[in-house]
Formats: structure tokens, sequence, C-alpha cells
């Protein structure tokens, strides 16, 4: 009898640690079958960082992963049955068809779920903050779904030059199913003042917003994991305030605020507007396309004018390796230099700078001569005329 009561005391004690749950992520969904997993996550201590990129796979729909480092994530977790392909052949994917997950090291997360064709249902267990989530994500998803019936259609419209007045429509009809959601997650903060779900959605808020609510959240909640994020987003918030009150300065004929930016060589740039006939403030990022599409052109006018203009270049938003790398990669040989991100060295800020590229042209008196917002001609024509006069 001892020895039959010792096997089932070891029996038990296998069976028990073997279903203890290992990974920080194990999920089992119904309809996924064997499949590729995408899962992109962002570090919440730095949320301007790149993406961490994983792929990993289902096997009869079940799949387990674990953080990629040792702090909180935000991980978007999404199958490729899951995507939609655009026109131009990149995937879409969208939020109803993935599993967003807030994840830290010590935690065991089990999801499951069913994907269908419009949506990916889930409930998560494991963790407070994720079980909330997905029950709350039910009670808008229907909002993402249309949403995304419309983001399809506009790629339709937009890859055969379809009509501009119907794909306006449809960009404001998207705007109110986001807003079905953005409600709903603000109602929530409203009624939750302490809890760390509240961060979370209001980190996903208008800037507005974020001005309103930061500094009614507990304190509590302002100093767990989403500290460091919603510090970002209030000041980008500050930020955006600062730019409308620059707004009524930065205009034609207004005059353009001095500054002193660390440049390319490591020197101290003082601009001085004196010196050439005109300055050209390009402000750019090495992550905005269409600041890079528009090198061509400003290098064709920095051979013409460099003899009496003075070309800056200032990196906005950026890593001062992925600014140092973009300029040598596209051989820009005018004045570069990388913007400060404190508010009240900002020159962004200073510029009422809302979109990029944004280029300013200003004449050696210190005023304005002419705002340009995107990548276009205008600028260019604009810039060979006052150089004829």
């Amino acid at each position: 009898m001892k020895y039959i009561k010792t096997f089932a005391l070891i029996f038990f004690c296998i069976s028990f640690t073997s279903c203890i749950q290992k990974n920080n992520l194990s999920a089992e969904i119904v309809g996924l079958g064997n499949d590729t997993i995408y899962i992109e996550s962002y570090k919440i201590s730095n949320i301007e960082e790149d993406p961490i990129i994983d792929t990993i796979y289902s096997k009869n729909g079940k799949f387990f992963y674990d953080l990629p480092v040792n702090e909180a994530i935000i991980s978007i977790v999404t199958p490729r049955k899951a995507e939609y392909t655009r026109l131009d052949k990149s995937p879409y994917r969208p939020l109803e068809k993935s599993i967003l997950l807030i994840l830290k090291p010590e935690d065991r997360i089990s999801v499951k779920g069913k994907l269908e064709k419009l949506n990916l249902k889930y409930r998560a267990k494991g963790s407070k903050i994720n079980k909330e989530y997905s029950d709350n994500r039910n009670e808008y998803v229907a909002s993402l779904i249309e949403k995304s019936k419309i983001e399809l259609e506009i790629d339709s419209l937009m890859f055969n030059n379809g009509d501009r007045e119907t794909i306006n429509a449809l960009f404001k009809k998207r705007k109110e199913y986001s807003i079905i959601a953005s409600n709903f997650q603000l109602n929530y903060i409203n009624n939750n003042l302490d809890k760390s779900l509240s961060a979370y959605y209001l980190s996903r808020q208008p800037l507005d917003t974020i001005g309103k609510y930061f500094k009614k959240l507990d304190k509590s909640v302002k100093n767990e994991m989403f500290q460091n994020l919603l510090n970002y987003q209030f000041t980008r918030f500050q930020k955006y305030t600062k730019v409308r009150e620059a707004e009524s300065r930065i205009k034609l004929g207004g005059k353009a605020p001095g500054f002193s930016l660390k440049s390319i060589n490591e020197e101290h740039y003082s601009v001085d507007f004196s010196k050439n006939k005109f300055t050209i403030l390009d402000f750019w990022g090495s992550w905005c396309a269409p600041c890079i599409s528009g090198f061509p052109k400003m290098k064709e006018h920095f051979g013409k004018y460099k003899n009496r203009i003075e070309f800056i270049g200032i990196a906005c938003n950026d890593t001062e390796t992925k600014w140092r790398n973009a300029v040598n990669e596209h051989e820009l040989k005018w004045k570069n230099l990388f913007n400060d991100n404190e508010i009240d060295k900002d020159v962004s800020v200073k510029y009422a700078v809302k979109g990029y590229p944004t280029k300013i042209i200003i004449n050696s008196s210190g005023i304005i001569e002419g705002i340009f917002n995107g990548e276009g001609e205008d600028f260019y024509n604009r810039l060979d005329e006052l150089m004829k006069n």
C-alpha cells in the first residue's frame, strides 16, 4: 500500500507540473489549423524603437510564444490566414483579425478563440489587463470590421484611379467607424481612472484627449508600466499645443525664429539668415518616404543655387544613427542638422511644422517668403521665381 501511495504521489506531481504553462503565451484558435503567425512587438518603455518582428507557426490551431526581451511589450499577433492582400500585393492586417496582448516577462497568458471570415474572436486569461481588453474588444469589434471593409474599398479605388470625391467620402466614413472604438475606450477611461488598461487606451487617443485626461489618471497608474509611453504622448500634446500657438507667427511675411542645432559634423550650428540671399529649411526624416523621394529634385536645385542659398536639412522624429545613415546613403551635401526633442528647443515646434516634408524659404532679412507642405513642384517653382529677381 505504501508503494502504491508513493507511486500515486509521484504520478500526481508529474501530472501537475506538466500542466503548468511554461510559455508567456499559449493559444488555441479554432479554424486556424497549420499556419504562419506574424508577431509585431513594441517595447512599452520606448515605443519609438522599431518593432520586434517574429514569425512562428501553429500546429492544429495551437501555438506558443515567449517574450523576445526581458521587459513589457505590446504584441500584435496575426495569422497569415487572417491577413488581406492589397492590390499592390502588400499585406493588410486589420486589428479585428489579430490578437493584441500586453505582455510582461512573468505573464502566462492563455488565449482561446475562433478565426472567422471577418473576425478573430478570442478571450485572454492569465492577466487582468488582457482579459479586460479582450472582453471590451467584443463591444466595438463590429465597427472595426466595417472600417476594414471601407479600407479595402478605398484601396481598390485608389489603385484604379477612382473618383476622388468618392474616395474622400469613404475616408470620412472610415473615420466615423474609428471614432466608435475610440469613444468606447474613452468612456472606459472615464469610469476607470485607476486601471492600467485606461493608461493604454489613453495612449491611443487624439492629442487633445490625452492633454485633458493625463492628469486625471490615478497616480499609481501613471507610474506603472505605461509611464514612459504616457509621458511620451503627453509631451507630444504639449508640442502640439505650442505648434498651434506658433502658427499665428509662422506665416508669409512673418519673422523667422533663430535656432542652434547639432550638425552632422558634431558642431553646433547657429543659423544666420543675413549671410545668404535665401535660406531653405527642409524638415524631413529618414522614415518619411515623400521626403526621400524629393531628394533628387532638391539636389538639382542645390547644384544650381548653392553659392547664393543656404540649404539646411533638419531631421525630425528620428534616431541619430538612422539620420546619419540616410544622409550618407543619399549623399546629401547641404547643411544637415539633427532636431532637438526638448520642447523649448524643438525647431519643428518653433516653425509650426505639422507634416513632413515641410520646406520654408527665408530671405536675408529673416522674413518668411514661402511655406510648402508635402513634396511638390510648387516649392521649386517659387524658388526659381525668387532667384530670377
